[in-house]
């Protein structure tokens, strides 16, 4: 069993350490519940044995704790060590329904933060499918979504927006749900156009005065740009006028 869900981990792009201790704590959680316990511990996995810990004659009569340490009384706390192979098979079907529940968590909650530190720049993708007011984009990351809502389409652009088309978009905010991290874009934004310039000239600085999206944005940089530069951020913005002082 530890075998296959360290492939189930690793399947979903979790490093070893990170498969390791979501597996851990899964068995621990498994192993706690089906006893009725509030505690147990992994030391090592390596090891394979869990320490679990019973409290007499709470979580263990008298009889049968002594069979494990010999003389005890009550309220003594007892700690016994069971090797993996001998758990019941539940603890395993449980074990294994916690591990695929956690790594899918980690998973999001890793692709979460990932994408979090991206917010306010530009990022790369393809449109994936326009339908109604939400275009799905695909951005190279199968842990999320991308998503542009109808007020962040350039007017002049939306015949452009067909599937399989490449695009530089704004990314707006990072939202965690349940089953999914979605990525909110746009091409509308006033500070676009300055993130599309750090990603071609990453060592200037500007900012956004004013921007009619799709006509003309008004820049200020911290040194000169050069006409390349420009030309480069006006095809980036399909045509875009672009001045920059």
């Amino acid at each position: 069993m530890q075998k296959e869900l360290q492939q189930i981990g690793r399947a979903a792009g979790l490093d070893k350490s990170r498969v390791e201790y979501t597996l851990k704590i899964a068995l621990q959680q498994a192993f706690c519940e089906y006893f009725n316990i509030r505690e147990c511990e992994i030391d090592d996995m390596d090891s394979r044995l869990i320490k679990a810990v019973f409290r007499v004659p709470e979580d263990m009569p008298v009889a049968e704790a002594e069979v494990f340490q010999g003389m005890v009384c009550e309220d003594d706390i007892i700690t016994v060590e069971f090797d993996f192979d001998a758990l019941p098979v539940s603890v395993q079907h449980t074990t294994h329904d916690l591990f695929v529940r956690y790594v899918d968590k980690v998973r999001l909650d890793e692709a979460y933060l990932k994408w979090k530190k991206l917010v306010h720049g530009a990022v790369e993708g393809v449109i994936a499918e326009k339908h109604g007011d939400r275009i799905t984009v695909s951005l190279g990351d199968d842990n999320v979504t991308g998503i542009m809502l109808r007020q962040h389409w350039i007017p002049g652009e939306i015949a452009l927006y067909i599937e399989g088309r490449a695009f530089l978009f704004y990314l707006l905010k990072v939202i965690r749900n349940k089953h999914i991290v979605e990525i909110h874009l746009s091409r509308t934004s006033k500070n676009f156009p300055c993130a599309v310039l750090s990603c071609i000239a990453p060592w200037i600085r500007a900012k956004s005065i004013k921007r009619i999206a799709g006509k003309k944005s008004w820049l200020v940089a911290d040194s000169p740009v050069e006409m390349d530069v420009i030309n480069a951020l006006r095809r980036e913005l399909k045509g875009e006028a672009v001045e920059v002082s």
